[in-house]
C-alpha cells in the first residue's frame, strides 16, 4: 500500500503539467471599460489592445492565431508593454522573430511600444549589441512608435488624449521587497502631468502604479509579473519574477486612490515555463466618456 501516495503524487504532477501545457497555448481576453469625464466625446468607444511579455512564444504558425485574435477585437491602437523577446543569449537563436511574425499580422493598426526589462538589457548591455540592429529594423519596418520617458498625443476628430511610456531603472526590478522612488522621480522623468487631459501611461512593472497615478496618470498599463505564474482561487498569483508572493499586482484591475491600474497576465513565459489557472492574456480597454 506504500506505493499509493507516490503514485498519486506522480499522477497529480502529470495532470498539472498537462493542464499547464494546454493553458500556455490557449489565449484569453480580459475586457475592461474605463469611464471618465476627461475622455473627449470623440474617444467614446475608443478601443485599446494591450499586449506584453510575449517572450518569443508563438500561437499558431507565424503567430497567426494571436494576430487574428487581436484583429477580432477591432482595436484603434495596439499598445505593447515590453518583453516581447527574451534576453537569453545562450538559448535565443532567433530574437524578435515571434514578435516580427505577430506584427506582420497586425499591419495597418497603429502600435506603440514601451520597453520592458528585457529590451532595456538588450539596448544597454554590450553582450546584446548584435541584436540591436534586428530590433531597430523591426520597429522601423512596422512603424512602431517607441516611448522612452516620452509622450505622444492620440488624436481623433480634433480631440486628443495623452499617451506616455516609461520604465524605471534596473534597481527597481531587483528581487525582494519594493524599493521606493526618490522624491519627484516620476516628474523628473516625465515632466509635469496635465490634470485636465486624460492620460494613459505604459510602464512594464506594476509595482509603482500608485506613484504614477499620484503623478497624474488616469490609467496605468503594466505586465511583467506573468499573472503570478500559478493562480489560486481567492489568493491570486503565487509568485512574481521578483519573488513577491501573492501580490495584488499580479493580474487584473488595481484600484489606486487617484486612478486605475490594469495588469496583464502576459502572453508568454520566461525561466519558469508554467501557467496554471492563468491563460495568456490579451487586454482590451474600452474608453467611455462619463455622462
Amino acid at each position: 500500500m506504500y506505493w499509493i501516495i507516490p503514485a498519486a503524487v506522480l499522477l497529480l504532477t502529470a495532470l498539472f503539467l498537462l493542464r499547464s501545457s494546454y493553458e500556455r497555448k490557449t489565449l484569453s481576453v480580459s475586457e475592461y471599460t474605463l469611464e471618465s469625464g476627461k475622455i473627449p466625446a470623440s474617444f467614446d468607444g475608443y478601443r485599446m489592445v494591450y499586449l506584453t511579455d510575449l517572450h518569443d512564444d508563438i500561437f499558431g504558425p507565424r503567430n497567426e492565431q494571436l494576430a487574428e485574435k487581436v484583429r477580432e477585437l477591432k482595436p484603434d491602437i495596439v499598445l505593447i508593454g515590453g518583453d516581447m523577446t527574451s534576453a537569453q543569449i545562450r538559448h535565443n537563436a532567433e530574437p524578435f522573430k515571434a514578435w516580427d511574425d505577430l506584427m506582420a499580422g497586425l499591419q495597418g493598426i497603429p502600435s506603440v511600444l514601451s520597453f520592458g526589462n528585457h529590451e532595456y538589457r538588450i539596448y544597454t548591455e554590450e553582450t546584446y549589441e548584435p541584436w540591436r540592429g534586428t530590433g531597430k529594423a523591426l520597429v522601423e519596418k512596422y512603424g512602431i512608435t517607441v516611448l522612452h520617458d516620452e509622450k505622444i498625443e492620440l488624436r481623433r476628430e480634433g480631440d486628443s488624449i495623452l499617451l506616455y511610456g516609461t520604465d524605471p531603472d534596473p534597481d527597481y526590478y531587483k528581487h525582494g521587497r519594493k524599493r521606493p522612488f526618490p522624491d519627484h522621480y516620476v516628474e523628473n522623468r516625465l515632466g509635469k502631468a496635465d490634470p485636465e487631459r486624460f492620460t494613459v501611461l505604459l510602464s512594464h512593472t506594476p509595482l509603482y502604479m500608485e506613484e504614477y497615478t499620484d503623478w497624474g496618470a488616469d490609467l496605468v498599463l503594466s505586465g511583467h509579473f506573468h499573472g503570478g505564474t500559478i493562480r489560486l482561487p481567492g489568493l491570486g498569483g503565487v509568485m512574481t519574477p521578483q519573488f513577491q508572493f501573492f501580490s495584488k499586482y499580479c493580474r487584473g484591475r488595481v484600484a489606486c486612490e487617484k486612478g486605475l491600474g490594469i495588469v496583464s497576465g502576459g502572453l508568454g513565459t520566461h525561466s519558469i515555463n508554467l501557467r496554471f489557472n492563468n491563460k495568456p492574456d490579451i487586454v482590451l480597454i474600452r474608453l467611455k466618456k462619463a455622462g
